[in-house]
């Protein structure tokens, strides 16, 4: 497989991919990061390495090339983008985001999917005092370019003790904190393509991602 089957099969089905109906009975209201054509190129989101906004028949789409053994799509940032910089996910109402996604990589190969909430507590610049939680969904991918539409979901209305299947996520040592830290001020969305668990090999991931989308539940609010 190699990175032009991205573009032919994402720009062409990207829009149609059916995804799983997942808490589809309480959702009120969809937000939708919508890529055009001529955005900036990261359009408030990074896979930390080359990024761009690339289009093919008509569709815009992100775009990125990361040579690395767990590759992640984050946001970059406030200033692009509406769903980081000290968001009370819990008042909001989040309930969960979706991704329309397609890649391959140097040698094929299947990895778990997974949601992390960070905070930066008070350093954005300084990722070594970060913290967070993440969740592995149980889903997987296979990067052999087919594109799959996959939902991540967020228990913002969980308080107290840690949610069933959230783990804690630091990035250097830091003072002990809760899922309610995290969950009032997050700063930072990562969509793993690996589990921060395990270790990977180091190969180049070409990925695409179309109609990232957050799920609100105004009844929530």
């Amino acid at each position: 497989m190699n990175r032009s089957l991205i573009h032919a099969t994402l720009a062409a089905a990207a829009l149609t991919v059916p995804a799983a109906n997942v808490d589809a009975d309480i959702i009120r209201v969809v937000e939708r990061f919508n890529i055009q054509a001529g955005d900036h190129p990261t359009h408030g989101w990074t896979f930390g390495g080359l990024t761009e906004v690339r289009e093919r028949n008509g569709n815009p789409y992100l775009y990125g090339e990361v040579d690395t053994f767990g590759v992640a799509l984050q946001t970059t940032g406030p200033d692009d983008n509406p769903w980081v910089g000290d968001m009370n996910y819990r008042a909001e109402g989040v309930v969960g985001f979706q991704i329309t996604t397609a890649g391959t990589t140097d040698f094929n190969s299947v990895r778990p999917l997974g949601i992390a909430l960070i905070n930066d507590n008070g350093t954005p610049d300084d990722f070594s005092d970060d913290f967070g939680y993440y969740h592995m969904t149980g889903a997987t991918y296979d990067f052999d370019g087919t594109i799959r539409a996959f939902r991540f979901p967020v228990p913002s209305q969980h308080t107290g003790s840690d949610p069933k299947g959230w783990n804690q996520y630091t990035f250097g040592d830091v003072p002990p904190f809760t899922w309610d830290d995290v969950i009032t001020d997050v700063d930072r969305i990562e969509f793993l393509y690996y589990d921060p668990e395990f270790f990977y090999i180091f190969q180049f991931h070409y990925l695409g991602v179309d109609n990232i989308t957050a799920f609100i539940d105004t009844d929530l609010r």
